[in-house]
């Protein structure tokens, strides 16, 4: 039901009391971060950053400038996602659009974009720059984020979604790096040209699903109900896109290239174990997000 509220004098409301009433109904609505996200969403519609809403919280917001708040706070209460409702979200300093295309960047994203960049920055760059390829790219946030990061980069982008790519080649050009990523629909490897040497790449990143099939039902409404499940579904036990992975990535790396996966906090001794029965590649490392969770496992060719 749509949640409205009026002033007595019809004159609109202060913004102090328009966010603490918008809190209320979004902590009602079993939001987990309410007064943030009543935040964001007032910040939106007036094009505002936070530290000037601050500025202004004795202002008035007129009736009709209320009713387009509270028509975006009955969004966010009936568990649509913030990011789909302000169609932005801000990944490693890179303003992406979202919407039900792809899935959302998280923040424990970033910590593989972050481990993909610095092993770039802490190596020797490749004769002609480095060659890359993200996997699942989805809205393209790893491609475009690592791409601004280093612009000796040369990037091959693949999804199995066509829509998918579609968001990712809106967000790439958005970014004015769409001259330097190649967009590719592809099932993992299988549209993708394999390569030894020369020929292959030098980095590969991929967020793959991982989520367990009977897990998802389970997530959050915002997750559940809204992104795409193509994006999550990680097989019965969440492996399935490692396996693949670790079955055919070696046919894509140069001698020293390297891969970077993000795996779920629970995952990284089964993906681990998985890459070394494969036997093409030396010993994993395994790095933490900021939460403290297992989030990046890395590894390269043996030997």
């Amino acid at each position: 039901m749509a949640w409205r509220v009026s002033s007595n004098n019809d004159m609109g409301l202060e913004i102090k009391e328009i966010l603490k009433i918008a809190e209320a109904r979004l902590t009602e609505a079993g939001c987990d971060e309410a007064r943030l996200d009543a935040e964001a969403l007032l910040c939106f519609l007036l094009r505002l950053d936070r530290g000037a809403l601050f500025m202004r919280w004795s202002d008035t917001l007129g009736d009709k400038g209320c009713e387009a708040y509270f028509g975006l706070v009955d969004e966010r209460a009936g568990r649509k996602p913030l990011q789909y409702i302000t169609g932005e979200r801000d990944f490693m300093g890179v303003r992406l659009a979202a919407d039900r295309r792809a899935l959302i960047p998280r923040r424990e994203t970033e910590a593989l974009a972050e481990a993909a960049t610095e092993h770039m920055r802490a190596g020797r760059q490749p004769v002609g720059g480095w060659r890359a390829l993200d996997l699942c790219t989805g809205g393209g946030a790893l491609a475009i984020s690592i791409c601004a990061a280093n612009a000796s980069v040369r990037m091959t982008a693949s999804d199995i979604s066509g829509d998918a790519l579609a968001l990712a080649r809106e967000n790439a050009a958005s970014n004015r790096l769409q001259g330097r990523i190649k967009f590719v629909r592809s099932d993992m490897f299988d549209g993708l040209r394999a390569g030894l040497g020369s020929a292959g790449f030098d980095l590969i990143v991929s967020n793959p699903p991982y989520i367990r099939s009977g897990d998802i039902q389970g997530l959050q409404p915002e997750i559940s109900l809204h992104e795409p499940a193509l994006a999550l579904d990680g097989g019965e036990d969440g492996l399935d896109a490692y396996r693949r992975i670790a079955g055919r990535a070696h046919a894509y790396l140069r001698k020293k290239g390297r891969v970077f996966l993000e795996i779920g906090h629970d995952q990284a001794e089964a993906v681990t174990e998985l890459l070394l029965r494969e036997g093409s590649y030396g010993p994993p490392t395994v790095t933490k997000d900021l939460g403290g969770n297992d989030r990046v496992v890395a590894f390269g060719l043996k030997g």
